[in-house]
C-alpha cells in the first residue's frame, strides 16, 4: 500500500513539474535599435511584427537613453566615460545611421506607435547613471498619458559588467538603483521596480557573488533583472557575443551535433539549475529575462538550430513548473542589424526574416493565450511533445519539437478528428541557414490522418486540433 501511495505522489510531483498555466507576458521582445532601421508607418513590416504577436516590448535597451533628444538621445562623451569596452565605437555607429536617414525625433515616439498597434504591455530600461533625476518620471508620465501599460522599469541595463567596472561597484549600484526606484515610487506606489543581477559565479569572493549578496540583503525593489545568452559554440565569448570561436567537428553535421547536445542539456539542467541558484540567492523573488537568446555567433546566427532553440526555450518557460519565477521575457532582438540576433535583420540596405521569424510566429497563439496550461511529455531523448489544453481538458493544441536527424512518428490522439491543421518548420541540416533558398522550410496544410503522424528531421511541428 506505502508503495501505492509513493508512486501516486512521484507521478504527482511529475505531473506539476511538467505543466504550467500560459503566461503571456512571457512572450516578449527587446525592441533595441529596431527604430532607426525600421520606419512604424511600413505597414509591411508592421504586419510581419503581428504575425509573431508581441505581449511585452521593452526599450529602449540601453544605459545612455536621454528623453526629449534625437534618436537614442546618446552623449558619446557620456559614453566613453562609462564604458570601457565596445559600445562607443558601437553608438558612433548607431547615431551615424540616425542622421544618414535624417531621423531628428525621439525613437520613444516610435516605440510607442509599435507598443499601440500590438497592444503590448512595455518596460522600460532607466538610465539610472547620466540621466536626470526626473527623466524616468517624464518617459513613464508619457507612456501611460498614451495609453499604453507600463509593466514595471529596469534599474540599469548589465550594469554589473566589467566594462563598467570603473564607475560603478555594488555599493554604487545599490545607491543608484534604491534613489531611482524610490523616486519612481514616490510618484506612482503600484510601480514595479527592477534590479540588475550579476551573472553567476562559483567563486564566491567573485565580484558578481559578491553583487548578488549585497543586492539580496535590500527590499527596495519588486524582483530581479536578468540576461541570458546560452553558449554552445567553443570559444570566447564577450557581453552576449562570441568574439573568437573554435572549430568543433570534422564536418558541419558533426559540429552541430556538438551544438545540439549543449542546447539540450541546457534545457534538461543549465536552465532549471541557473534559475533554482538565482531563486535561492534572492529569496524566490520574480525574476525577468529582458534579454536572451543564443550568445551571437557567426556559426549559429539564422540557423535552424537558433529557430529551434528559440522555440524550445519558450515552451520550457510556459510549461516547466522549475522555472515558474521567471515571470516576463524578451527576447533579443526584434530589429536591428545583428546577424542571427534579430529576427528582422536590416542588411545590405534591405529587411531580411531571420530563422527565429516562424518557429516564434507559429507558438504565437497558444502563448498568447493565458487561458490554456500547458504540458510537457519527453517522448525520446530528441523529442518533447507539448499539449495545450483548456480547462475543461480539451486538447487544442500538440506541439513536437524533434531535434534528431530521422522522420519520426508521433501519436496524436485517439479522438483526433479527420482533417486537422498542421504546422511544420523544418531543414535538412541544423546549420541549414534562412538566407539560403530551399534550406529552412515553413508549411501549413489540412490532412486527413488517424491517430499518427511523421514528424520531419529538425523540426518544430504544431497540430491545432480544434477551430
Amino acid at each position: 500500500m506505502k508503495k501505492i501511495v509513493i508512486i501516486i505522489l512521484l507521478v504527482c510531483v511529475f505531473s506539476l513539474h511538467a505543466q504550467q498555466r500560459v503566461n503571456v507576458n512571457l512572450f516578449g521582445y527587446t525592441a533595441e535599435t529596431t527604430f532607426i532601421f525600421y520606419d512604424m508607418s511600413d505597414t509591411t513590416f508592421m504586419n510581419k511584427v503581428l504575425e509573431i504577436s508581441p505581449q511585452v516590448l521593452r526599450f529602449p535597451g540601453s544605459n545612455f537613453y536621454h528623453f526629449g533628444r534625437t534618436g537614442y538621445g546618446l552623449d558619446l562623451e557620456e559614453i566613453d566615460e562609462w564604458h570601457k569596452a565596445g559600445f562607443p565605437k558601437r553608438a558612433r555607429g548607431l547615431l551615424r545611421n540616425t542622421q544618414r536617414r535624417g531621423h531628428k525625433h525621439d525613437y520613444i515616439h516610435d516605440f510607442i506607435v509599435l507598443a499601440k498597434k500590438t497592444k503590448s504591455k512595455v518596460i522600460i530600461t532607466a538610465n539610472i547613471i547620466t540621466a536626470e533625476k526626473d527623466e524616468i518620471i517624464q518617459i513613464i508620465k508619457k507612456i501611460k498619458s498614451e495609453g499604453v501599460k507600463i509593466a514595471g522599469i529596469e534599474m540599469g541595463g548589465e550594469l554589473s559588467n566589467e566594462s563598467y567596472k570603473h564607475k560603478i561597484d555594488k555599493d554604487k549600484y545599490i545607491e543608484l538603483a534604491k534613489n531611482c526606484s524610490d523616486n519612481i515610487k514616490q510618484h506612482y506606489p503600484k510601480m514595479k521596480t527592477y534590479v540588475v543581477a550579476a551573472p553567476l559565479m562559483q567563486n564566491k569572493s567573485h565580484r558578481h557573488s559578491l553583487w548578488n549578496k549585497d543586492l539580496a540583503k535590500e527590499s527596495f525593489y519588486d524582483g530581479i533583472i536578468v540576461h541570458n545568452y546560452v553558449m554552445v559554440t567553443y570559444g570566447k565569448d564577450r557581453f552576449g557575443r562570441m568574439v573568437l570561436e573554435t572549430p568543433e567537428g570534422d564536418t558541419p553535421t558533426e559540429a552541430f551535433d556538438i551544438y545540439k547536445k549543449r542546447a539540450l542539456d541546457f534545457f534538461s539542467s543549465g536552465f532549471p539549475d541557473l534559475i533554482k541558484k538565482y531563486n535561492m540567492i534572492f529569496d524566490s523573488k520574480d525574476i525577468w529575462i529582458t534579454e536572451w537568446n543564443l550568445q551571437y555567433s557567426n556559426i549559429t546566427g539564422n540557423t535552424l538550430l537558433q529557430g529551434l532553440f528559440s522555440a524550445n526555450y519558450f515552451l520550457e518557460l510556459s510549461s516547466d513548473s522549475a522555472l515558474n519565477k521567471v515571470r516576463l521575457t524578451t527576447f533579443h532582438n526584434l530589429g536591428g542589424r545583428d546577424y542571427g540576433g534579430s529576427i528582422f535583420a536590416y542588411r545590405n540596405n534591405k529587411s531580411e526574416i531571420q530563422s527565429t521569424f516562424y518557429p516564434l510566429k507559429m507558438l504565437s497563439a497558444i502563448l498568447t493565450d493565458s487561458t490554456l496550461i500547458i504540458s510537457k511529455k519527453k517522448v525520446s531523448g530528441e523529442i518533447t511533445k507539448y499539449i495545450a489544453e483548456n480547462s475543461s481538458k480539451s486538447i487544442k493544441y500538440i506541439c513536437y519539437i524533434n531535434w534528431s536527424s530521422a522522420l519520426r512518428e508521433v501519436e496524436i490522439t485517439k479522438n483526433a478528428k479527420k482533417e486537422i491543421s498542421i504546422e511544420e518548420y523544418y531543414g535538412n541540416d541544423l546549420f541549414s541557414k534562412n538566407d539560403n533558398e530551399g534550406e529552412i522550410f515553413y508549411k501549413k496544410k489540412k490532412v486527413r490522418i488517424k491517430n499518427k503522424y511523421k514528424t520531419q528531421p529538425y523540426s518544430l511541428t504544431i497540430i491545432k486540433l480544434t477551430d
